[in-house]
Parts: structure tokens; sequence; C-alpha cells
């Protein structure tokens, strides 16, 4: 409890341990009539206490406390300076409310009641020599008024008994004017409680002169601490669970005080603290407890166990009811075939249940908690949820609340949380799963991951959000997946609304038949996964995903049967298989592959004027294997210090189809496993960037048409001519069938520069591809033995054509 400015200091204490995530274990923080906003203290009696500093001790007194450390804090419209009290104001503001403990607040003053302030004299003083001989001796401290808002004025004067000595410092009398600068508005004339400021200095001033007081004039009733101070309306958020004001019949009370209808109030909120239920249920015959009808002011829980068939409701069907757990040593234990209902369903009636700071909840096998539609379960800072076989169901238009360094623990396999079509799951603490089972949700609503959520799937568990179709997850920050378990996601939607939003994955993650959305082309990564990945089925929109194993050791990358729009798929020194997907304006690059490293049955569709290669593979001295991938306009396959055997793909309408560039080898021919592949109708078919003659001959591929020329660039060395035989050309494309030069611009790398001609011989037809990949078509095991590339090795072979291109609609 905080009185005056107590309360700042109660607020400022409990805030700031907050925000050094210090415990304090405080329920409950009252604050009386605290000036939040600062008090206020009138211009002219600050200026009266300047005056007589000089004339005696005990005004000297007053004005050191005027000139405090606490005064100057405390002071809105101190006369010397404001920058101290602005300085509180800017910390305040920093440190925030109290957030753990439920907050009410005193207030002696009402919204609507200014005191009766006018112009005249704050104070006027007058004394008399003898009765009915008037004197000279006087005291005046003026009001403050609009015409002098901002310009400095005579705001006090006074002429007092000096001394006898008339050659002293004061002489035969003590005469001053104080002038002070005149505030830009009238803060005293506010709503706001009273203080006794003006009348006890003038009770002061009256007691300690040796004449008789002729005149005693003065307007008392001013605002000390104003409502809106005391309030603390300056910042957006309210943070008080309870305001107890001036009654209007008496809107303002002294500072500070404590009437009779506070007390009621006051008193009535302490019941929740003071108010107990059974520390287990059922008991004595009762399996049904509800706060807000058993216990009607009861709105803190402290431990309770909930055995078999015991029931706890959170609100009593009729009116709202907001319930806290006792801070720190309370624990919320429900066993087998016991339930906990937040709200109710079936009348509308909201409920709120708040697990404090270090309280903890636990659902053992068997156990139940349902929040209601409208209705609230939040884990608030360093509270914790432990799921051990227990379930959590938030019903429709329900939400669940895992505040910022908060811990939900999930221990046991099976059904753990049911999110239902409508319900609202707010994630911001620490998500850990454990054990070896699987730890399963089903999300048909709206999940948020918060920037500061983090989550850890520990050991051999395997955490499984189930959206079925319908759920959605947000990524409202940065979130982290971290452990050596497993995360699957199937189905709904993972969406990246922020422009920050991000996901790093360390364990490995599964993703089946779900829609990953970015919400625009962000700065770095929105997907870094490091662990082993499988994406099956799935559909991708704007995103950018880094596959980045950790510690030099290769991860697994499998992608299957999934539609890629605008995306960024990059691999940094992984293995993977990828085959069967569909990349509508999309950019794959691989750095450094390792073995395995499958690409195959993939379709890539560019723009015409896209620039960067399609599949970029670079720094990777182990094979590639590519086999019946097609490329469609833009630039298609880069190969960049790579070594890869291509076998059975198609270029077709690129503008340029080939990049090679640096040492391979860049195997197109059966003799080092490449082969049957198809050029058709692109600009250029190769562009050679000082690398090695690719391995063409005898490779039964198809040269169809190009526009520009067949090759050109540079090739490692310098010999006259480059042979390609075994191959098939279209008719456009050579001379005659024997022997025939092509059109190409190619020059030796080294110090010669020496022109190299493209010739073909020994013109083969083209046969087609011998043996396809087949995509594969459902999630299930399918008939018949597969080899390691996807080949089919028994239960028979397809004999479609491999090399017609299928229509968009088709795919």
């Amino acid at each position: 409890m905080g009185v005056s400015m107590g309360g700042l200091v109660g607020r400022l204490a409990l805030a700031e341990m907050e925000a050094d995530d210090e415990l304090h274990c405080t329920g409950m923080f009252v604050a009386i009539d605290a000036p939040f906003q600062g008090a206020t203290l009138p211009t002219g009696l600050q200026a009266l206490l300047l005056g007589l500093a000089s004339s005696s001790q005990e005004a000297m007194q007053q004005w050191h406390s005027l000139h405090s450390p606490a005064a100057l804090q405390l002071l809105s419209n101190h006369s010397t300076s404001t920058a101290i009290h602005e300085l509180l104001l800017q910390r305040m503001e920093e440190a925030g409310w109290p957030r753990w403990s439920r907050n009410i607040n005193v207030i002696n003053s009402h919204a609507t009641a200014n005191p009766a302030l006018t112009s005249s004299p704050l104070l006027l003083m007058e004394w008399e020599l003898t009765e009915g001989i008037g004197s000279p001796f006087f005291l005046v401290a003026e009001r403050w008024r609009p015409e002098w808002a901002g310009e400095v004025h005579e705001m006090a004067s006074f002429c007092l008994p000096g001394e006898l000595n008339p050659f002293s410092s004061v002489g035969w009398m003590n005469t001053q004017c104080i002038e002070t600068t005149v505030p830009e508005t009238d803060a005293c004339n506010v709503p706001g409680s009273t203080a006794p400021h003006v009348s006890l200095f003038a009770q002061s001033i009256a007691a300690s002169m040796p004449l008789n007081l002729e005149t005693l004039e003065g307007q008392w009733d001013f605002s000390f601490v104003s409502h809106a101070s005391a309030l603390g309306t300056w910042e957006d958020a309210n943070p008080w669970e309870l305001v107890s004001t001036a009654l209007p019949t008496a809107p303002r009370e002294p500072h500070a005080s404590l009437a009779t209808h506070h007390q009621i109030e006051f008193l009535q909120k302490l019941q929740s603290l003071w108010g107990t239920i059974p520390t287990t249920l059922p008991n004595e015959g009762v399996t049904d407890y509800t706060l807000g009808w058993h216990q009607p002011n009861l709105n803190q829980l402290g431990s309770l166990t909930l055995q078999t068939q015991g029931k706890l409701h959170v609100g009593n069907g009729v009116t709202p009811f907001h319930v806290t757990t006792q801070p720190c040593a309370t624990t919320i234990r429900l066993t087998d075939g016991s339930e906990l209902r937040v709200g109710n369903s079936e009348t509308g009636v909201t409920g709120v249940l708040d697990m404090m700071p270090g309280s903890q909840l636990v659902l053992e096998e068997g156990s139940t908690v349902v929040v209601a539609a409208g209705s609230t379960l939040c884990l608030r800072e360093f509270a914790s949820l432990t799921l051990n076989g227990g379930c959590i169901v938030v019903k429709s238009g329900g939400t669940f609340r895992v505040n910022e360094d908060a811990l939900v623990a999930m221990m046991a396999e099976g059904l753990s949380c049911c999110f239902q079509p409508g319900s609202d799951v707010q994630l911001s603490g620490a998500l850990t799963a454990e054990g070896d089972g699987d730890l399963v949700w089903t999300n048909e609503g709206s999940i948020r991951w918060s920037e500061s959520a983090t989550f850890h799937v520990a050991g051999n568990a395997a955490w499984q959000l189930d959206q079925e179709g319908q759920g959605t997850t947000l990524l409202e920050g940065s979130a982290t997946l971290g452990g050596s378990g497993c995360f699957s996601l199937e189905g709904g939607v993972l969406s990246f609304p922020e422009p920050l939003s991000s996901l790093e994955v360390m364990c490995q993650f599964n993703v089946s038949n779900c829609a990953l959305i970015s919400e625009g082309w962000h700065e770095g990564q929105d997907v870094t996964t490091h662990g082993k990945v499988r994406v099956d089925q799935s559909n991708l929109g704007d995103i950018r995903w880094n596959h980045a194993p950790l510690f030099e050791v290769s991860q697994s990358f499998r992608g299957w049967s999934n539609l890629w729009t605008d995306c960024w798929l990059q691999f940094d020194s992984s293995s993977a298989n990828i085959w069967d997907n569909e990349f509508i304006h999309c950019h794959v690059h691989c750095q450094g592959n390792m073995h395995p490293f499958h690409i195959h049955g993939n379709h890539w569709t560019q723009a015409w004027h896209d620039d960067i290669p399609a599949l970029t593979i670079a720094s990777s001295p182990a094979p590639t294997r590519c086999e019946g991938n097609t490329w469609e306009g833009g630039v298609g396959l880069e190969l960049n210090q790579a070594s890869a055997v291509l076998t059975c793909n198609t270029w077709q309408n690129c503008t340029e189809a080939c990049i090679l560039q640096g040492q391979g080898p860049h195997c197109f021919a059966p003799a080092c496993g490449g082969g049957f592949n198809r050029w058709a109708s692109n600009d250029i078919h190769f562009v050679m960037g000082c690398c090695e003659a690719p391995v063409l001959n005898d490779g039964r591929n198809l040269m169809g048409l190009c526009h520009e020329s067949f090759a050109n660039g540079t090739l490692d060395h310098n010999a006259s001519t480059w042979l390609l035989s075994g191959n098939a050309f279209v008719g456009s494309l050579i001379d005659n069938p024997w022997q025939s030069p092509l059109d190409g611009m190619l020059v030796s790398c080294d110090d010669t520069g020496q022109s190299i001609q493209p010739w073909m011989n020994s013109l083969m037809p083209y046969e087609g591809c011998p043996n396809e990949v087949k995509p594969v078509k459902t999630k299930h095991l399918v008939d018949g033995s597969w080899g390691i590339l996807g080949q089919r090795i028994n239960g028979g072979v397809s004999q479609d054509n491999p090399f017609t291109i299928p229509s968009s609609a088709e795919r």
C-alpha cells in the first residue's frame, strides 16, 4: 500500500522489479491519492516562502522543505524548476505499471468538482499596533490570473516589523516584493483533493507576530493532487481493477484520507484475499464449486486439488467473473476425471482465470480445462502449466494466453490442447515437449506466436500441431523451435504477417498439407532450418527458406509434391531429395551439396525477363543428381564449380538454358550416368564460363531450336573445335546429318584466346527417356519397389513421353 507519494514509490518498485524479471509475490497493490502526474502548490504561496526565508527560522525550514529533492520531484508547478519533476515522469512512463498484481486506487476527489477559486488574493493578513490604531504591517500572496500567464509578475509582498537598529540590513521595516514567472495554466483550479497548506501557513505567521491580527482573508481550498494525476490518465492503458473516488455529494476530500465509503469498497476487495474454499474437491459431498456463487466475492485462489468428479467453475453463469491465483507458491492440480471451467458456454457469460507469477497449473491424465466463448485463461509472467496427460479445450471465441516468461511443459503423449474454430491462442512464453510419445495439439482457430516465444522439443519427443485444414498459426515476430526432437505441422496455414516475422528450427521439422504464406518479400530468411526437414504436398508463397545444418553435419531436406510461388529456397552444405515440385517464379540455390543430393521430376516456370537462374548448384564437388526436371522461361540451370549428373531433363523457351562455370564434370551422357536430355526452342542452349567442355558425346540428347546461338562464352582448353557426337539435332541447326558446324561464339579462356568452333557429327535419332522418374501421387506406400533415385525397379515401367510438358491446369 502506498499513500500519497508512497504510491509512486510502490508503483516504481513493483514495475521495475517486473521489468528485471524479479518475482515480488505481491498480490494486491493499493495507491491512496498518489500524485502520478505530480502535485501543485499555489505560486503566490511559493513566492511568499521565498521572501520570508531570511526573516525567521521557521520560514527558513519551510523554504528548505519546498526545495527538497522530494518537493522538486513532486511539484509540477515548482517556481524554481520543473526539470527534476519531468525526469520523474519520464522514469514512471518507462517503468509502466505493475502487471502482476491486482491494482486498487483510492482517489480523494471527483472528476467534475473544481475548487471555488477567484482572482482575489490567495492570502491577505493585516496587523494593528494597538487596538483601534492601524499599522503599515501586512502580508499578501496573489492568486493566478490569466492576464499574467507566462509573464514575470509580483506574486507576493509584505511589510513586517524589522529591527530596532536602523542601520541593520533589515532596518525599521522589513519590506519586500517577490516576482516570479507565472505558469501558463492554473494548475490549482482543477478537480482534485484538498490540502491545508495555506491555512497552516497563515496560522504559523499569526502565531509568530506579537501584534493584533486585524484582517485575515484567504482562499483555503485549492487542488493539491488533481483527479487526473491520481488516476494516472496520461497513459493509454488503464492499470486499475478498482477505482474508488469521492462521492458526488462530497466531491472534494482531504488529500490521502480514507473515508468510510472508501473503506467499504476497499474491504470488499480484501475479501478476495480472506475468503477460502476447500483445498480439495470433492469435499463433504460437494463436487461442483462455483466462484461467484459459493463465494460471491472470492476472486483470488490459493492452492487447490481437483480429484475425480471434482469441478471448479470460474463465473456463476450470470455475471462476468475475474479470478487470479495467489502469487508465488500456489498450485492448482487436476487429476483423472476432474474439470476446470472458465466461463459458461451455455449462458454466454464470461470468466477470466489469471495464473499469477510463481503459480502453477498441473493437468494429470484424464483431466480437462475448458475455456468458454469470450473467456480467457492466462499464464502471467513466471506462471507455469504442466500438461501431464490432461487437455486444454478452448471453445470458439475463447482465449488462451501465455505471457512472456511463462512456461508450458508437455510431459505425456496424446491430445493435450484442442483449439476449436474461432478460438484465439496467444503464445509469448516458453513451451517445452518432453518424453518419448507423440504430443498432439489440434487447432481450428488462430494461434499467434509472438517475438518472445520459444519452443523446445526435447530428446525423442514428437510434437504435432494438427490444424485440420482450417487452423491458422501467425508468427508475429522471430520464433525459435529448438531441441533434438521432432515438430510436425499438419494442414492449415502458417503465416508470416510482419516484416520481421521469421522461424528458426533446430529440431526435425515436418510440414504436410500446409500453406506457408509471407505477407511480402522480407529482409532475411522467413524460415531457417538446421535439422532434418520434410515438406510434402504444401503450398508456399513468398517464402525465403534457408536450409543450413549446424556443426558441418549434413542434415537431409526432403521436398515432395509442393507448389512454390515467388519463393527463394537455399541449401548450404546439406543433402536433399527434391522431387515432383512446381516452382513458379522461384529460385533454388544449392551450395556445397553433400551426397546424396537428388533433384528430380520438378517443374520451373520463370518470367522470360528473369535473369537469375531458376536452379543454381555451386561449390559442390560431390555429384548432384538432376533427373526428369523441366525449365520453362528465363534462365534455367547454373552449374558453378559443381559436379552434376543430368538425365531426362528439358529446357524450353529459356533465354539461357544452361550456364556452366568452372570445373565439373557436367555429365549429359549415359557413360557417366546422364543423357537423354532435351533442349527445345531456347535463345541460347549453353553459356560457358571458363569451364571444361560438358560431357555430351553419345549422350542421346535432343538439341532443339535455338534463336541466338547454340553456345557462347569460354572453355578451359584451346582446341580449335568442340566435337559433339551421338546426339539428335533438329534440322534447322545443322547443314547435313553426318557432320555440321553449329552456331556458337566460343573462345579459349587461356592467354591464347583461340576461337573454338562447335561441330556435330554422328547424328542419332532421339529415342526419348528410357527410364522416366514417375512422380509419386499418393501419400502412402506405393506398389512395386523404388530405387534411391526414385526409379521403379519392379512393378512396371511407364511408356509415357517424358518430354511432354503438361499445362498448368494438368499439373
